[in-house]
């Protein structure tokens, strides 16, 4: 007896694609939604996914914008309480060699550049001693003698009358009649050699380097004739040489830092570490020095305002100079990881080498100066 069987569709289901549904149509009123665009980089034109293009490293953001915005900005990142800056600045005075060892270990996200963090402190020190300066110099009163001003201390300006003022100097003490200037040499002034048996006159019998071409050695005669000329001018207003070192110092304090990292390359040839890696060490060791400095200055500026506080600043001001050698020694050690001995040897011929380096510095930079005033 026969049996019927219903066709197996098994294989055509499997095989055979379903119809499709028929889409809904479009309401009359409905517009077409419009599909967001993602913006592009202004330099190599890659579709953005964040705040930096992932291809070149652009920021998104213009630096060319309003003047304003762009202070706030800068301010912002350095002075917002959670910022880098002040992780920086805890890590980078309490904890030696710490940003160093982490920058050379490739940890850099968290704290802030190290030449950055160095301009920084630079420039708030230099801008915070110069402003005491000036105020001081604002503060410090004159008495009238003969025409001239002299300076008689510091302290508030003394508003009296010139008739009525308790001070009264002699003729004699403001403008001594001594004949020569006894600063002075044999022909009056402020700078005296001989060359080839007679005095030094920049346009008589000036001074001539063999092995200079005649530009240089008629640069260097008016620049000592220059010296000559300020010589009296920067006895009378010390204030105005101040004024005008302080505008080389911090040029001579950077060119040293390459200076410094030869040192350093040296003292640790053997240890086979790149010259960055010295220069890095010497960035972090002036920015730590700025950043003493600049808490001895507010320290004394706390004790001359309130000096009752004198009793606290006077300790804290010992104990920061204290630390600043110790902490330099324990950054070196953390840094570079030799023994007591090495480490111990090392940092006292570094650190004659660089007083006498700066040393140096200073006397071409007070040079400097007096030539710019």
């Amino acid at each position: 007896m026969a049996t019927c069987t219903a066709p197996d569709n098994s294989e055509r289901n499997l095989t055979e694609p379903a119809e499709p549904i028929p889409a809904a149509p479009p309401l009359a009123d409905a517009e077409p939604e419009d599909t967001p665009q993602l913006p592009l980089c202004g330099n190599c034109e890659t579709t953005l996914q964040g705040p930096f293009c992932h291809m070149c490293g652009q920021a998104v953001r213009t630096p060319v914008r309003e003047f304003f915005s762009f202070i706030f900005d800068s301010a912002g990142e350095f002075m917002r309480p959670d910022g880098k800056f002040f992780r920086s600045l805890a890590a980078l005075y309490f904890r030696p060699g710490m940003l160093t060892t982490r920058y050379l270990a490739g940890q850099r996200v968290n704290f802030i550049k190290p030449v950055r963090l160095y301009f920084s402190l630079s420039v708030i020190l230099f801008l915070l001693v110069g402003f005491e300066m000036s105020i001081k110099n604002e503060l410090r009163p004159t008495v009238r003698a003969n025409g001239d001003d002299v300076m008689i201390g510091f302290g508030a300006p003394n508003t009296q009358p010139a008739e009525k003022r308790p001070v009264k100097l002699a003729p004699a003490a403001v403008k001594p009649d001594l004949g020569t200037d006894v600063n002075k040499g044999d022909n009056g002034k402020s700078i005296s050699f001989k060359v080839k048996g007679k005095p030094w006159d920049a346009t008589t019998n000036p001074l001539v380097i063999n092995w200079l071409p005649a530009f240089a050695n008629h640069w260097l005669n008016s620049k000592l004739a220059h010296l000559n000329e300020v010589g009296d001018e920067a006895k009378k207003h010390p204030e105005k040489v101040v004024d005008s070192l302080f505008q080389v110092l911090p040029t001579m304090m950077f060119l040293l830092l390459p200076v410094f990292a030869l040192v350093l390359k040296g003292l640790y040839f053997f240890r086979k570490r790149l010259y960055a890696e010295h220069l890095l060490v010497a960035v972090q060791s002036h920015s730590f020095l700025f950043l003493s400095f600049i808490v001895l200055v507010l320290l004394t500026d706390i004790a001359e305002l309130a000096p009752n506080a004198a009793k606290f600043t006077t300790p804290l001001a010992f104990i920061v100079s204290c630390w600043m050698p110790i902490y330099l020694f324990l950054m070196q050690k953390r840094v570079y990881r030799q023994g007591w001995f090495w480490t111990t040897f090392k940092y006292g011929v570094g650190g004659f080498t660089y007083i006498l380096l700066l040393s140096i510095g200073l006397t071409f930079s007070i040079v400097a100066a007096l030539i710019n005033m």
